[in-house]
This record gives structure tokens, C-alpha cells and sequence, in this order.
């Protein structure tokens, strides 16, 4: 349907992310999407980001240079967020900065490895990226794409779903109709 809109929850690695992560948002929200999400969390709004991913349509992963803010348990936001989503079966896009920060710990650099090696276990649609412009180009390309390979509800305008009841109930008249005349005596 040409006017269908999708609920995007975008989960992103952190305030080092925020110039991507507007680009990400507009860029959505210029191709006609609803967008959440929340760009620093803390543990006290995990309810409410699983809350978000729930009515969300899709999930975006924005993957910046560096594995993230780590939840007390040491594990990042953002992979907890990823965790959730595949837990309730949400086509997720990843979208992955293709470079890997220096000024993190030895640590933190294996466990974003380990988080992007499990994109390709997962086959989770991953989109790399160097620069906001290549970020922005391939999102508008990719994102398309990714919803038709991936089908979901979305929310569609009332008027048009005004005009979709009217169709149905002149389709279950034509099927009423044609039961009754397979019903006659021969």
C-alpha cells in the first residue's frame, strides 16, 4: 500500500552516535515512518524501551565505532536492546559505523566485535557505513528494500482504511451471494 507508515524503535550506541543518529531520524521520518527511541539509556528505562519495541514495527541497531554504554551486568544498552528485539521476532537493520574506535579498552573492542559477528549469526540485514552522507544515500536505498523482504502491519491512514472496509464489504456481498446461488436445488 502506497501511503502505509511503520512504527521504527532505532536503538543506538551512544552520545558519540547523536549526529548519525539525527541523520538516521530524519532521514525515516522524510520517507513518511514514526520514529522512537531513546539515544543515552539507564537501566530505569528498560520497561519502557521494551514497552517501545513491542509496538514497533521494525527495530533500527545504529552500531556506532565503539560496543556502547554497558548495563551494570556488562553488557551494552544497545546489544540488550538488540537481545529483546530478536527475542520478540522484530526484523531488525543494523546499521554499522565501518570503523573501530581507539579509545576504548581492549574489552570493550572484542565485545563489539563478538556483537558484530553475531549480525551475521542472526542474518540480521546489516548496512556499513563511513560517512553520514554514505549513511543517509544507503538508508534511503537499503530501508525500502529491507520492509519488502520483511512485511509488517504498519498504520495506514483512516480514510484508506474507510475505503478498504467498503471494498470488503462488497467482496463478502459477492461471496453471500454466490453461496446461495451454489445453494439452489438443481
Amino acid at each position: 500500500m502506497a501511503n502505509q507508515r511503520y512504527h521504527i524503535f532505532i536503538s543506538t550506541s551512544g552520545q558519540r552516535m547523536e549526529r548519525d543518529y539525527a541523520m538516521v531520524c530524519q532521514t525515516l521520518i522524510n520517507m513518511g515512518h514514526f520514529i522512537s527511541g531513546v539515544q543515552q539509556c539507564h537501566q530505569s528505562q528498560a520497561t519502557s524501551i521494551r514497552r517501545q519495541i513491542d509496538i514497533s514495527d521494525y527495530v533500527v541497531v545504529l552500531q556506532g565505532d565503539s560496543y556502547g554504554e554497558e548495563a551494570p551486568f556488562g553488557v551494552s544498552h544497545v546489544q540488550l536492546e538488540y537481545i529483546y528485539a530478536m527475542a520478540r521476532q522484530k526484523p531488525i537493520f543494523v546499521i554499522c559505523l565501518n570503523q573501530l574506535s581507539l579509545n576504548q579498552s581492549v574489552d570493550q573492542q572484542e565485545k563489539l566485535i563478538a556483537f558484530q559477528n553475531s549480525f551475521k549469526q542472526d542474518q540480521t540485514h546489516v548496512m556499513r557505513y563511513l560517512c553520514v552522507y554514505e549513511l543517509v544515500k544507503k538508508l534511503k536505498h537499503e530501508f525500502p528494500i529491507f520492509i519488502k523482504d520483511h512485511p509488517s502491519m504498519g498504520w495506514v491512514k483512516n480514510q484508506e482504511t474507510a475505503d478498504l472496509q467498503s471494498q470488503i464489504f462488497d467482496l463478502e456481498k459477492q461471496i453471500f451471494c454466490l453461496e446461495q446461488y451454489n445453494k439452489r436445488p438443481a
